[in-house]
């Protein structure tokens, strides 16, 4: 077979495992049902609301957004680095680029001396 296919036919193990599934009786080549929860049909109106909250305040953890939207925190941060393209620079925010409100924010945060509040892993 793999004169005659080439890379496109199956392994003698993957042979082996299918002729004993059917042996023992399955009688179909589908796909198992697969253990989780089921991906979010609606992704790219997740993307837009961390997109959202992210521009309002860049302190949010994944922890805070994945409460916030009703989702996993693995899902926040897969939305965080491969859709928005953040990366993780260190525990707090580095100060640039930042819009107006994030600016009163960070400093109404520092002269309240507000240590216990948990800070953005993403700049």
């Amino acid at each position: 077979m793999k004169k005659v296919w080439c890379d496109d036919c199956m392994s003698r193990t993957q042979v082996y495992t299918w002729f004993t599934r059917f042996k023992n009786g399955r009688e179909d080549s589908n796909d198992d049902p697969r253990a989780g929860r089921p991906e979010t049909s609606n992704r790219a109106e997740l993307v837009e609301k961390v997109r959202e909250i992210i521009g309002i305040d860049a302190n949010f953890a994944t922890k805070m957004l994945a409460e916030e939207l009703n989702t996993r925190k693995n899902t926040i941060w897969r939305i965080l680095t491969e859709d928005l393209g953040k990366r993780k620079v260190c525990a707090r925010l580095v100060p640039h680029e930042l819009n107006e409100d994030q600016k009163i924010a960070r400093i109404f945060y520092e002269k309240r001396d507000f240590s216990h509040r948990p800070h953005s892993v993403f700049a």
